[in-house]
């Protein structure tokens, strides 16, 4: 998973739950797919800009508000070092040795 496309999704689902959108709610006023909103916020779809211009005329917010770079960077950081911790759990010792 591209970590750019899930710290947009998280910028996405922030901005819908700031106007205390559904993602039912959102599909339907940008015109998208209910579970295309799903995907897009799990980080799993690359957008369209066409798909973006929609969504930022719902939320009511420039194109710009999706591409917060300190909030990009900083999500984006996060999601790196959960994806590592993930991929490389530490190792400890108990009974039966190192695990």
């Amino acid at each position: 998973m591209d970590t750019v496309q899930k710290a947009f999704g998280n910028r996405l689902r922030e901005l819908r739950q700031e106007q205390c959108l559904t993602q039912e709610e959102l599909s339907h006023r940008a015109g998208l797919n209910r579970t295309y909103i799903g995907d897009i916020e799990r980080g799993e779809k690359n957008l369209t800009l066409a798909s973006i211009e929609k969504l930022a005329r719902v939320l009511g917010v420039k194109i710009r508000d999706f591409f917060d770079w300190e909030y990009l960077f900083s999500n984006i950081l996060t999601i790196n070092i959960q994806t590592e911790s993930h991929q490389n759990p530490v190792l400890h010792s108990g009974r039966g040795g190192w695990h």
